[in-house]
């Protein structure tokens, strides 16, 4: 209360303070179905991911997407470097949503002739992980022995990509030209700076 003309003195506050004055959201993981809470990513944040972009290079990308994942995820346990690949997309064009906009505008070339450019707008609150209701992550080998076997992680993946593409090059291929090996999801490495424009 303030007394005789003097003013109270407002206390200051802390970065605790700011975090908890964000909102939070949830969604459910697609590979577990583990509901998970998560806040908007902050300003510089977002610059961190704008610098990513800019440099062009994938793995700045990833790392920059990673780093933003462990900050905004605010459930316990999350280990991000471990989430499968649909996971972490997921994930972050949920962030990216509450964050920036729930529309994405993208520029999409045909895969027909690979020139013809489309302007599209992608609705992030439509995007689903779809799975068929017989899909099993274990192989049966024989009565008494079962495979079961691991969603690949952003960095196994990443690691793939690399290697393909390194591949090609060794073999004069020019990048974006079909080697004769397809190599499944292809575009899913460039997902981040495609679809998510800052």
């Amino acid at each position: 209360k303030a007394e005789d003309g003097i003013r109270d003195v407002e206390r200051s506050r802390g970065l605790g303070d700011v975090y908890k004055r964000q909102p939070t959201y949830e969604l459910i993981l697609p590979s577990t179905g583990k509901k998970i809470k998560y806040r908007p990513f902050l300003v510089k944040e977002e610059k961190i991911l704008i610098l990513a972009l800019e440099s062009q290079d994938q793995s700045e990308i990833t790392n920059a997407v990673k780093d933003v994942l462990k900050k905004c995820i605010l459930t316990r346990g999350i280990k991000v470097d471990e989430l499968p690949t649909f996971d972490i997309e997921y994930i972050f064009l949920n962030i990216r949503a509450k964050s920036i906009g729930e529309s994405i505008k993208v520029i999409v070339t045909c895969p027909d002739d690979r020139k013809t450019e489309v302007p599209i707008t992608i609705y992030v609150d439509e995007i689903e992980v779809s799975k068929p209701e017989e899909h099993t992550t274990d192989i049966i080998l024989d009565k008494t022995m079962t495979l079961r076997m691991k969603y690949p992680s952003l960095n196994q993946f990443i690691e793939m990509v690399d290697q393909h593409f390194s591949r090609e090059m060794r073999q004069g291929i020019p990048p974006g030209k079909p080697s004769g090996e397809p190599l499944q999801e292809n575009r899913c490495s460039n997902a981040f700076s495609r679809t998510s424009s800052f």
